[in-house]
């Protein structure tokens, strides 16, 4: 549905799953920009970790605490940060989608080889609000 989705409730968290080359696991917005995930600089409004075959299109994520859209093989609590995730996250494809207003990055994409493809993606860290 289109609309502004707000606070932790809304946050897509995708960890430890995967979707395979023939059957990705698809998350995309009905109309394209019509849909706003925003964190409320309490969380980042889009986590993958450990994942696999996954396309995220189309919509908006905003106002993250360290990103807009995190896509990690770092573990989910602090125990360990240099280890990661069982499952590495790959073939992760992100098109359409504007990350804006985060600190320090609107991206955090911290695996080599995890992010496949940005197409058609927009990022603005911090802009000036009026």
């Amino acid at each position: 549905m289109d609309g502004r989705y707000t606070g932790p409730d809304s946050f897509i968290r995708l960890i430890g799953i995967s979707g395979s080359s023939r059957a990705p696991i698809v998350i995309r917005a009905l109309h394209d920009g019509k849909v706003t995930i925003d964190g409320q600089f309490r969380g980042d409004p889009v986590v993958l970790r450990g994942v696999a075959y996954v396309r995220l299109e189309g919509f908006d994520a905003v106002n993250g605490t360290s990103s807009a859209l995190a896509i990690t093989n770092r573990p989910e609590t602090p125990d360990d940060p240099q280890k990661p995730t069982v499952n590495p996250s790959h073939d992760v494809v992100v098109r359409r989608v504007v990350a804006v207003n985060a600190n320090p990055g609107w991206v955090d994409e911290d695996a080599d080889g995890v992010l496949d493809s940005l197409d058609d993606c927009v990022g603005v860290t911090n802009p000036a609000v009026p």
